[in-house]
């Protein structure tokens, strides 16, 4: 984390369902002794150390309280809701989202995801950040999704962007290539 800090990497992205909770407390030591306003810090809430879902209020609430304990700090710069049902992003979950941003724990909130979550989430005017795949395999309405997103004013960050040609790699390796 020192290496890549010194590197000019600013943004780090960790949830508790990485290796149940060890991610964000490696990553927390790590971070110890870096200028916290020079780094951008994000995780992820919904699904937690025991991989169990729950996009319930209280559960994300535990969940925030959680990872600033493992991450030895005061706020989360972006929390994700970590691949939500249209369902599950509710009214009191979003109450709760806001009141968690607006005492400063959390500075902005986003979603990862694949599909109608993220209209839902974007749509509620309140979700301004987006994990989402793009690569040179996603469809015409994904990248038509992400281009009303950027439209509406969120913030796009992609994810999986070398999965084919990760698959392609793979399949030279298992073929003896």
């Amino acid at each position: 984390i020192r290496t890549a800090f010194d590197l000019g990497v600013r943004v780090f992205d960790t949830a508790p369902a990485y290796g149940a909770g060890a991610a964000e407390h490696r990553l927390g030591e790590a971070l110890g002794d870096l200028p916290r306003d020079d780094v951008l810090l994000a995780t992820k809430a919904g699904f937690g150390a025991s991989h169990a879902r729950d996009f319930t209020p209280d559960a994300v609430l535990r969940s925030v309280e959680g990872s600033l304990k493992r991450l030895r700090v005061d706020h989360i710069d972006i929390l994700f809701l970590h691949g939500p049902a249209p369902h599950e992003l509710s009214d009191p979950l979003l109450a709760v989202l806001v009141a968690l941003r607006d005492s400063g724990r959390i500075r902005a909130i986003g979603v990862t995801g694949r599909g109608a979550e993220m209209d839902v989430a974007v749509a509620t005017g309140e979700i301004r950040h987006v994990m989402a795949p793009l690569n040179a395999r996603s469809s015409a309405e994904d990248r038509a999704r992400l281009s009303r997103f950027r439209a509406a004013g969120a913030h796009i960050i992609a994810i999986e962007a070398l999965r084919p040609a990760l698959s392609w790699r793979r399949s030279l390796t298992s073929a003896g290539g």
